[in-house]
C-alpha cells in the first residue's frame, strides 16, 4: 500500500485454516460478559451515575447490580451492610410526580398487572432487613428536579451517612 507518508505502514493478520478458529471467537465474546448483569432502563442511568459519583466522591466503596441478592440493588455498599433501590415512577400514584410516563388509566391497568411482581419486590426487601441489611429506597422522581437535586443529593448522600455512622457506632 502506498500512503503520503512513508512511514505509516498498514499492517493486517489474516487467520488461516489450522488456527483454532472455536478459541478465536471465544477471545470476541469474552468481553460482552456483562451483558448478563441486569441494569436499569437506560433513561434512569445518568441518575444512577449521580448518585454513584457522589458516594464515591466521599470515600464510599460499593458495587452495582449485584446479582447476588435479590432485587439487584442498584447500588450495594457492603461495609456498612446497606442497599441503595432507586424505584420507578411507574410503581407509585402520586399527583405530584413529575415523571410519570403513563396516563392515570393506563397507570392503573399496569399497575394491577405488575402488582404481583411489586408484592415479591417489597418481600425480597423485608427479607434482607431481616438478614440484617439496611435498605434504602428512593423514587427517581425525588432527584428529577433540577432546582432540589443539588439539595436531594446531600440529603441521600447524610442518609448513607448515617448509616454508616450507626453502624460504626454499634460495632
Amino acid at each position: 500500500m502506498n500512503f503520503v507518508d512513508d512511514s505509516i505502514t498498514a499492517s493486517f493478520r489474516y487467520y488461516s485454516d489450522d488456527q483454532n478458529i472455536e478459541l478465536f471467537y471465544a477471545q470476541q465474546v469474552a468481553g460482552s460478559q456483562n451483558s448478563c448483569t441486569t441494569e436499569k432502563p437506560s433513561y434512569m442511568e445518568p441518575l444512577l451515575r449521580q448518585l454513584r459519583s457522589i458516594l464515591f466522591r466521599n470515600g464510599f466503596r460499593f458495587r452495582k447490580y449485584d446479582s447476588r441478592y435479590p432485587g439487584p440493588p442498584d447500588i450495594v455498599l457492603p461495609k456498612y451492610r446497606t442497599m441503595v433501590f432507586v424505584d420507578s415512577c411507574l410503581w407509585h400514584d402520586r399527583q405530584e410526580c413529575c415523571r410519570k410516563a403513563l396516563p392515570p388509566e393506563s397507570q392503573r391497568i399496569w399497575q394491577e398487572t405488575h402488582i404481583d411482581e411489586w408484592r415479591r419486590m417489597v418481600e425480597e426487601r423485608q427479607r434482607l432487613i431481616d438478614e440484617g441489611w439496611t435498605v434504602l429506597s428512593y423514587w427517581e422522581c425525588r432527584f428529577c428536579d433540577n432546582r432540589k437535586r443539588a439539595k436531594r443529593l446531600n440529603s441521600f448522600l447524610n442518609d448513607v451517612r448515617s448509616v454508616a455512622n450507626d453502624l460504626g457506632k454499634s460495632s
